[in-house]
């Protein structure tokens, strides 16, 4: 497996000093958050960043989030629509090689059918640029909320450069079992989130209280572990959406993150 970070673990931090600490810290493989990203680019290039990267040894693994897309409402869904699209031509200039595509946690009616099918259509034009789309289910959505409904939506929408993206917060704080783990043999897995979180019941628990890795409750050494099993050597990011980290140097939480995984990682 690959040790990784995602942005949003420091998101305070200026993006060219959030990667040069990482990169001194050796944690090279990014999660690009997407939001910043674009925040960078209103000053910056994309000869420039594609530049930044390649002079740090920056590896992008994926760029986060895109919402919208599965949304029942096609008015509503049309500007999402339109502002994935321009992302994806961002990221195939700057070589991110996955956009993760989560569900939307408001109160909106929703049926697999719609949702499919926006899912179809995201993967559609994903493909013209060479990009995987990554499918996360988060606990919070009224549907998508568990993995077995996530490897049933990707399996229905049998798209050549669709995978699952697991963040094991979402796993473990939602209504998914571990035996659900059983069906990474079925559909192809793109990316995984870590995070911890400790003392809080699951169904309270936000992310505002996620913590680094293998400093709580979630049994991440053992589901892990299950993972590893499945054949997946892929990245594995360490996700905190803590403002109180925010406020670390990126470095520091570099060095932490990296400790974390490789304790996780061993037998």
């Amino acid at each position: 497996m690959i040790p990784a970070i995602s942005q949003c673990t420091t998101l305070a931090a200026p993006f060219r000093e959030e990667l040069e600490q990482f990169a001194g810290c050796r944690l090279n493989h990014v999660e690009i958050w997407l939001p910043k990203l674009e925040a960078w680019l209103k000053a910056e290039t994309i000869p420039t960043t594609r530049k930044l990267f390649t002079d740090l040894g920056i590896i992008p693994i994926a760029g986060s989030i895109q919402g919208g897309l599965l949304r029942q409402n096609g008015e509503a869904r049309k500007a999402h629509e339109d502002h994935f699209r321009k992302r994806l031509d961002l990221m195939g200039e700057l070589n991110i090689p996955q956009v993760v595509i989560v569900p939307d946690t408001d109160h909106e009616s929703q049926e697999l059918g719609p949702m499919a099918e926006g899912l179809v259509r995201a993967c559609q034009w994903a493909e013209a640029y060479g990009i995987r789309v990554a499918l996360e289910f988060s606990c919070r959505a009224r549907v998508v909320n568990n993995l077995q409904t996530a490897a049933m939506m990707i399996r229905h929408a049998a798209q050549a450069n669709l995978a699952l993206c697991l963040d094991l917060f979402h796993f473990w704080h939602g209504p998914s079992k571990e035996s659900d783990l059983d069906l990474l043999a079925e559909v192809p897995l793109g990316l995984v989130q870590v995070s911890d979180i400790s003392g809080v019941c699951r169904e309270w628990a936000t992310d505002g209280q996620r913590i680094l890795p293998g400093d709580g409750d979630i049994p991440l050494k053992g589901l892990l572990a299950k993972i590893r099993q499945t054949g997946y050597q892929g990245p594995v990011s360490v996700e905190l959406l803590n403002p109180q980290i925010w406020g670390i140097k990126p470095s520091n939480v570099a060095e932490l993150a990296l400790s974390a995984l490789m304790r996780l990682f061993n037998p």
